[in-house]
């Protein structure tokens, strides 16, 4: 399925998710986004030496990104993960849409509907929801392989308590 910018920013939050994925890609045990109201608070921007000079702001309806430091490190969240997958066009929007999980199953529907499951950010003391998926997206988000790596060190920890830890 490909998905224009504007089908993106809305099942994005305004791009938002755009950015907190790349940024968690680069900082994945960090909390990357804090929102407060219209913006975020200033955080870690990988561009520039992972300084704190990241700002993230809506305006119109779409998530915009300024450096404090690199006035030539703006913009909207296509032009931010330009800089993450360094590419552009469709194939930006087609890589976009595989991370973030927009691309709709290739599985055949079925007439009846399917269970559907939240997904929490972590800590698991996380009580507002992600995102809710079905479970053909469970399937997807599971055989990932951005998620093979973890799954291995995890099934590797043979001590109970460092497992639950992890």
């Amino acid at each position: 399925m490909n998905l224009s910018t504007s089908e993106i920013l809305r099942n994005t939050n305004y791009g938002l998710e755009i950015y907190a994925k790349i940024l968690c890609h680069h900082y994945p045990d960090e909390i990357v986004l804090k929102l407060s109201g219209k913006s975020c608070e200033t955080t870690k921007n990988p561009y520039n030496k992972s300084k704190h000079t990241l700002c993230i702001y809506l305006v119109d309806d779409v998530f915009y990104f300024n450096d404090l430091e690199n006035i030539d490190l703006k913009g909207d969240p296509f032009d931010f993960a330009e800089l993450h997958y360094k590419c552009k066009g469709d194939e930006l929007l087609h890589l976009i849409c595989n991370d973030l999980y927009l691309k709709k199953s290739n599985y055949p529907q079925s007439s009846c509907e399917l269970p559907k499951f939240s997904l929490f950010k972590q800590p698991i003391t996380n009580t507002f929801p992600l995102q809710t998926v079905d479970i053909n997206a469970v399937y997807q988000i599971i055989n990932n392989e951005i998620h093979l790596e973890p799954v291995k060190k995890l099934r590797s920890i043979t001590d109970e308590k460092l497992a639950r830890k992890y």
